[in-house]
């Protein structure tokens, strides 16, 4: 029971040691099980670093909804998939910086944390607006590409390399879908090919395609393949509770198992002899499980990722999709106990990235 003597006492205590408050912007998606993963570890990494209270926001919230705390925030960690990028046409870049200026305003004690993620590519005249607001931050960014970015038109080391923080959410073990692949496969002793999709790949605004059914028919083409060569293939969804992507797995007439639960769909991920993936995070899954993969990717964080993983000729634009996967895959699939090696040999040198990375944020 709470005594009016508690509560005064707990007054004092709050006054005498304040409990240190940040925000979460950013990595605020339910359906994104990449999301999920990297707000887990930051969230982690943030109480970690002593900060009691954490509030989630997402990067179109308005800070004047927190009028009245704003003197109370300590800190303000950015955590987006593409922070600032050419990726959307509206907002454009320049704007997206201006905004993010405006946001920071808000909270004027607030030290600022960019968590890895990915960025650019800039112009000269983004400069100013770049070099506003990255002064007197920490700037982690999750590819060599976007250091290189930031620090090239800078002219200064501003931004350091440290691989995203999903590469730190825990592995799940294959067993835990041995019973549904049983259920779902016509002869599950069969090696098995997932094929992880992505509806922006055809989406108009986003993809790069004339005929976004080229981006079907690589799939399809990429299916046939897998037959031929006595492979089973797989349709995974790298989203929870949306149809999204599951409409594109769909239709290429392949075995889908629509799960709604993300440790349940990277145990399947961890049963995959080889993958074709279009979602950034299902490739930090595929290669956090060992799993040799070929990225189709519809914006240059998918070659970041591969190129820093020493992976780069597996991975090909969607611009591509109208090449034959034959060769690609015939690579893929023949070399996959040499590509596992490197994969497993990344990871564990990326995930040692993330604690030297993060550990210097524990210094002033």
């Amino acid at each position: 029971m709470t005594t009016p003597l508690h509560s005064l006492l707990q007054s004092i205590k709050s006054a005498v040691f304040p409990q240190r408050r940040a925000i979460l912007k950013g990595g605020g998606e339910l359906e994104n099980i990449g999301d999920i993963m990297m707000r887990h570890e930051a969230e982690k990494l943030i109480t970690s670093l002593g900060f009691k209270v954490v509030l989630r926001m997402g990067h179109g919230y308005n800070p004047a909804e927190l009028s009245g705390v704003d003197n109370t925030i300590d800190a303000i960690f950015v955590l987006g998939s593409i922070q600032y990028s050419d990726a959307w046409a509206a907002p454009n870049l320049w704007e997206r910086l201006e905004k993010s200026l405006r946001f920071h305003k808000h909270f004027p004690k607030a030290k600022v944390v960019f968590l890895p993620s990915t960025w650019g590519a800039f112009e000269p005249r983004h400069k100013d607006a770049l070099a506003r607001l990255v002064g007197g931050t920490r700037v982690l960014v999750r590819d060599k590409f976007s250091a290189e970015s930031i620090n090239g038109l800078l002219e200064s080391p501003l931004a350091d390399y440290c691989p995203d923080l999903a590469f730190n959410y825990p592995t799940a073990s294959a067993a835990l879908a041995q019973s549904v692949l049983e259920r779902t496969l016509d002869d599950p002793t069969k090696p098995l090919m997932g094929i992880i999709p992505n509806h922006r790949c055809i989406e108009k605004g986003v993809t790069p395609l004339l005929r976004p059914e080229e981006y079907i028919e690589f799939l399809v083409r990429s299916r046939d393949f897998a037959l031929s060569r006595g492979f089973n293939v797989l349709g995974i969804s790298h989203m929870l509770n949306t149809d999204r992507d599951l409409k594109l797995i769909r239709e290429l007439g392949i075995p889908c198992v629509p799960a709604d639960d993300h440790t349940l769909i990277r145990a399947l991920i961890a049963n995959v002899t080889v993958c074709i993936c279009s979602r950034y995070h299902g490739l930090v899954s595929c290669l956090s499980h060992g799993v040799p993969v070929l990225a189709l990717g519809w914006h240059h964080k998918y070659r970041n990722l591969m190129s820093d993983m020493e992976l780069g000729e597996y991975h090909l634009s969607v611009a591509e999709s109208h090449r034959d996967p034959a060769p690609l895959l015939d690579e893929l699939f023949g070399h996959r106990h040499e590509l596992r090696q490197t994969i497993v040999r990344n990871v564990h040198a990326a995930r040692q990235l993330i604690r030297t990375g993060t550990e210097s944020l524990k210094t002033p």
